[in-house]
């Protein structure tokens, strides 16, 4: 007898792109947990759940896409080599 197991398969790249942001923040808003988020975007749910941790305004707690997003602008400039 032979047992066949499906598992889903998750897309490991390193980064998220803006989309997946923006996804993660509009689901976060209308009540979605982290495990369904990381179904949607293809993810794992720890990529979620520390995209979330390291992203959240240290205020409130809450989901901050545009620092989020500000913060890859600008760490992409700092890894650009200078123009000489």
């Amino acid at each position: 007898m032979t047992i066949i197991v499906l598992r889903l398969k998750f897309t490991f790249m390193s980064h998220l792109t803006r989309e997946q942001r923006y996804t993660i923040d509009s689901m976060l808003q209308n009540g979605y947990t982290q495990k369904d988020i990381a179904q949607v975007i293809n993810k794992d749910k720890s990529v979620v759940s520390r995209e979330i941790s390291r992203n959240a305004d240290k205020r409130n707690g809450q989901y901050n896409v545009s620092f989020s997003i500000n913060c890859t602008i600008n760490q992409s400039i700092l890894l650009q080599e200078p123009v000489n």
